[in-house]
């Protein structure tokens, strides 16, 4: 399994919200320096359990607060594969 990145997950979220003129890093807040509401958080994280083949944990989901966050989870449970 290849190790999933900023530029992947820029990816994913670019298929639900508009990115434009935004530059995601690991410290980018998800809400505020990313315009995300609940509703496109959930598509996006759906695309993200599809593209890596895991689920995330509902008390997980809880605790993204970053895009740090979403890319640790995301290759803590891909390197588990």
């Amino acid at each position: 399994m290849s190790e999933a990145t900023i530029n992947e997950l820029e990816e994913i979220f670019g298929e639900v919200i508009d990115l434009s003129g935004i530059k995601m890093v690991k410290g980018s807040v998800l809400g505020e320096d990313i315009k995300v509401d609940s509703k496109e958080m959930l598509r996006i994280l759906s695309r993200i359990e599809s593209r890596y083949k895991f689920r995330f944990d509902p008390r997980e989901v809880l605790s993204l607060k970053t895009v740090g966050d979403i890319l640790e989870t995301v290759q803590r449970h891909t390197d588990a594969l």
